[in-house]
């Protein structure tokens, strides 16, 4: 995808895009989500080991009890009371966890998720978020199918563009999902609206992810998406990453704030100095 960038802006040196969409066997892949608007990549082959998942539960367990000083048990709950809005849900959102571990650190430039993310937005892309999810049994006072009503991730103004979108999401799930577990909700070919949900035809089209843990998909910033209700016990956790245009405002900023040190150990630093800004022409402190 062509993207026009200052012209100061170094284009990463990145092996062509459709060598790596062979390489990787992405091809059908890319064309379901264009044309679907989300696709779904299993874990043998997302070019990580077999103790992926186990390592990624750990970390973004251990992210959640430090932060909120509960326990959390996978076939439950979490052993105290959280803040209002979490406890509301039975949701609970963890931000910046770039800077927590380092297989998040994998994660954010796993080969796959470069690779997509380079077919959606380009090679020149940002970090927007590092967050992930960890959502208990919705309790029964909550009304409704949905605990995350229908949206889209762009919030620029329509017309919005299909083949070149402001920005892009990604789900690596950590936990089975289907309906019943309070799986992701969305309508296919939304996407080629290039506008937000109408009502009540978002609901009656919506449908389930359904995939097994480790798994992750991809979605296009305008395709109208949600989250059913968890009807089950056991917590459904997953790792997200939204990615955006350098055209677009990051929702969070990391330039100058990763430790050097993240560069050091990276597999790819060149592709992360490029998702945290550290490229940027337009931030640079003259002397």
């Amino acid at each position: 995808m062509r993207q026009n960038l200052p012209r100061e802006t170094k284009v990463p040196s990145f092996a062509p895009l459709e060598a790596d969409i062979e390489r990787y066997g992405l091809a059908d892949y890319l064309a379901e989500l264009d044309d679907q608007g989300l696709c779904i990549i299993p874990l043998s082959r997302l070019q990580v080991g077999d103790d992926f998942v186990a390592r990624a539960t750990a970390a973004l367990l251990g992210v959640a009890e430090k932060r909120t000083g509960a326990r959390f048990d996978v076939n439950g709950s979490w052993s105290q009371p959280l803040d209002r809005k979490s406890e509301r849900l039975a949701t609970l959102m963890l931000t910046h966890l770039l800077h927590e571990d380092p297989v998040f650190e994998e994660i954010y430039v796993n080969p796959i998720r470069k690779t997509v993310m380079r077919h959606l937005l380009g090679d020149v892309h940002r970090m927007s978020t590092s967050n992930g999810w960890i959502k208990a049994r919705t309790p029964d006072e909550h009304q409704g199918e949905l605990t995350t009503g229908m949206h889209v991730d762009t919030t620029a103004p329509t017309p919005w563009p299909l083949r070149a979108p402001h920005v892009s999401n990604m789900n690596w799930i950590l936990t089975d999902y289907d309906k019943e577990n309070g799986a992701f909700a969305y309508v296919p070919e939304s996407h080629l609206r290039g506008t937000p949900p109408t009502f009540p035809e978002a609901m009656n089209r919506a449908v389930p992810v359904e995939a097994p843990a480790g798994s992750l998909f991809f979605f296009h910033g305008a395709t109208w998406h949600g989250a059913f209700r968890k009807q089950t016990e056991g917590l459904r956790m997953s790792i997200h990453g939204l990615c955006c245009q350098p055209h677009y405002i990051p929702q969070q900023d990391y330039r100058g704030h990763v430790d050097p040190a993240v560069f050091s150990r990276s597999r790819d630093p060149e592709y992360l100095r490029t998702l945290v800004r550290e490229d940027d022409p337009w931030l640079k402190v003259s002397p």
